[in-house]
């Protein structure tokens, strides 16, 4: 029923203006309980999940066997310091995954992954006998090392390929193999390609 001068009556204005509240609060209140204006930071009830952990690193050693070509002023300094290149001390991130292999070798301070011969990263296939093999990735190629002591015949080289062979025993926890790499040097009289033969032990946490 309308009023005499054809509004609506007072109490149906009422009831529809409580009602437009109402629907209001209950929207506020619903979902997780809280009411918030489009001003106010919004804070989840529950943390959001943790990063996911790195892999652990396997602990083991490191060791120079040869430098080739022979003559070459770098291989030739390296051989004869072939002593002081033993057991090197590393950490490793080694990752398998339905039949792949990445590996990723550290070695501690002082001995940066933009300096010197050591390994730095594989990726490859790990079969279901342990066998690793594995290549230096493409990414990698080119990378610009430098002579980590100042004292070798070339100051700078960059990386040219790699290839990692070795075995995982059969628990899964004990990993040896052997490393060939290459590197390209570069002086103002030649360019020279120099390859590093090296070998590694690591065993899992």
């Amino acid at each position: 029923m309308k009023a005499p001068n054809g509004t609506q009556p007072v109490s149906y204005v009422l009831a529809y203006v409580l009602g437009v509240v109402a629907a209001l609060l209950l929207t506020a209140c619903s979902g997780d309980g809280r009411s918030y204006t489009p001003t106010e930071p919004f804070v989840p009830t529950s943390p959001p999940p943790p990063p996911s952990p790195l892999p652990a690193t396997w602990s083991g050693s490191w060791t120079f066997d040869q430098a080739t070509p022979t003559g070459d002023c770098l291989a030739n300094a390296l051989n004869a310091f072939r002593n002081g290149l033993s057991a090197w001390q590393i950490n490793l991130a080694f990752e398998q995954d339905a039949g792949r292999a990445h590996l990723r070798f550290f070695f501690g301070p002082g001995n940066d992954d933009n300096e010197g011969f050591w390994p730095l990263e594989f990726t490859g296939t790990v079969s279901a006998d342990g066998a690793v093999l594995a290549t230096v990735p493409a990414a990698n190629l080119g990378f610009r090392r430098s002579d980590p002591w100042g004292e070798l015949c070339y100051w700078e080289w960059t990386m040219q390929g790699g290839q990692l062979t070795a075995t995982l025993s059969p628990d899964g926890r004990r990993l040896t193999g052997t490393i060939v790499e290459s590197f390209r040097a570069e002086t103002t009289q030649q360019v020279t390609t120099f390859t590093i033969h090296s070998h590694f032990t690591a065993v899992a946490p």
